[in-house]
């Protein structure tokens, strides 16, 4: 049968078309209940139901099939500029968050390698020749302080330059350490006091650092007791009594040949024993080195290899 409200072919004795939900005026067959009567074939069935039970079905169109929906467009992204500054902060600062950790014992290793290495004479040329510098001026210094008192045991000081002594003194004295063998020797005999600790591993500002305490020898503590024994010893006279030459001083070249040997001799006794020692306390900075792969010592203060050396 079809509906006679929509046309649409639907089943045989249906009360309601399934498309548009109108009656049919069909009743289907056996669709009586108890104590009702059917129909007769003049009578008409009126039957009401309300919208709201009814749905409402709307068949899809072809206008409406091929409708589409309009997309939307993407949302614009706008950083503000403080996440813009954060931004460019941790590109800037992504080499060093990447960087492996510095540890403490990884740390004092690097310290170590770094004060050996100054201790090999071929790598700390310079700072050798410092240290003896150091000792030869404190040591001539001390003299002519002492000079006067010394030749009053020996010679009529009324007689002798002291000053002009004194500075050959000092000449002679340079001249016989400025050998590199003597400047060897000299300068192990001081580090061979030396030492130093180093602390914690500090990251500050990208910066990484330990702070770094050395305690080294006091060479004019060394000399002080040189003079002080040799003046009243057998060495320190006969090197006056030698340069006085008689009463009078001559020139350098007639002192230059001295043997005073025994002067270096007793500073390396005596280095042993000194108690009093120079202290200073720095910082030595870290970088890493991207291509070894290592971390590199890369700043350092100078007063540490100083103090290393016996230099106040």
């Amino acid at each position: 049968m079809f509906c006679p409200n929509c046309g649409k072919e639907i089943k045989d004795n249906v009360k309601f078309c399934p498309i548009c939900g109108e009656a049919t005026g069909k009743k289907p067959a056996g669709d009586h209940k108890k104590g009702v009567m059917p129909l007769g074939a003049n009578q008409k069935l009126s039957v009401k139901i309300p919208a709201a039970k009814i749905p409402a079905v709307k068949l899809p169109t072809a206008q409406s099939a091929s409708r589409t929906l309009p997309l939307k467009e993407p949302r614009k992204l706008v950083l503000p500029l403080a996440a813009v500054v954060l931004v460019l902060i941790l590109i800037s600062g992504i080499s060093f968050l990447m960087k492996p950790r510095l540890k403490d014992e990884k740390a004092k290793e690097i310290v170590a390698q770094y004060f050996e290495t100054h201790e090999e004479y071929e790598e700390s040329e310079d700072q050798y020749r410092e240290c003896f510098r150091y000792m030869v001026n404190d040591l001539t210094r001390q003299l002519s302080s002492n000079l006067s008192s010394v030749l009053s045991s020996f010679v009529d000081t009324r007689k002798v330059d002291v000053n002009a002594m004194s500075q050959d003194i000092g000449s002679m004295l340079s001249d016989y350490f400025s050998n590199d063998s003597n400047q060897i020797t000299l300068g192990e005999a001081v580090i061979a006091e030396a030492e130093y600790e180093v602390g914690e591993v500090v990251k500050k500002d990208g910066v990484v650092s330990v702070e770094v305490t050395v305690t080294g020898l006091n060479i004019g503590e060394v000399n002080r007791q040189l003079i002080s024994d040799s003046v009243s010893g057998q060495g320190l006279a006969n090197l006056v009594i030698k340069l006085a030459g008689g009463g009078l001083l001559g020139s350098v070249a007639d002192v230059a040949g001295g043997d005073i040997s025994f002067l270096l001799d007793g500073f390396v006794r005596k280095a042993k024993n000194v108690d009093e020692k120079n202290t200073c306390t720095g910082t030595i900075e870290f970088e890493y080195n991207k291509k070894t792969k290592e971390w590199e010592i890369s700043r350092a203060d100078s007063k540490l290899l100083d103090t290393y050396f016996g230099i106040d």
